[in-house]
């Protein structure tokens, strides 16, 4: 972590602004983290792709057992909102896109949540 911070100021992904204050350029900051995390990357991006697939789907049996199912996918993606890997983007919309022809309430959720996660991606 103390690695990536200071590749970070080399790099100026982090920087101090003209008041003095410190900023983040989060497209140069998410590659040093992707650089310098690759197994964190690739256990999220995992996770992720795993969970994709049945995120938001009527199939399981109950909501627990839903949610045992979901929870990885979840935390991969809270890690990869500040790796802001392209891949997973795409797979996100890729995941809303299907989502799009289902109307439970189930479904409508995983929709609002991969919503904001794409919108909260595009603001860092």
């Amino acid at each position: 972590m103390l690695e990536s911070t200071v590749e970070c100021f080399e790099t100026g992904a982090f920087y101090l602004d003209d008041k003095g204050w410190l900023e983040e350029n989060y497209r140069l900051s998410a590659e040093v983290l992707r650089q310098n995390n690759p197994k964190t990357y690739a256990e999220a991006m995992s996770d992720v792709v795993a969970g994709l697939d049945i995120y938001g789907l009527d199939d399981a049996a109950s909501e627990e057992s839903y949610t045992t199912l979901v929870t990885p996918l979840l935390r991969g993606l809270e890690t990869l909102r500040n790796l802001r890997p392209p891949e997973t983007i795409l797979l996100v919309r890729d995941a809303l896109a299907r989502l799009q022809e289902r109307t439970s309430d189930r479904t409508l959720a995983a929709q609002y949540g991969l919503s904001g996660w794409l919108q909260d991606v595009r603001a860092l």
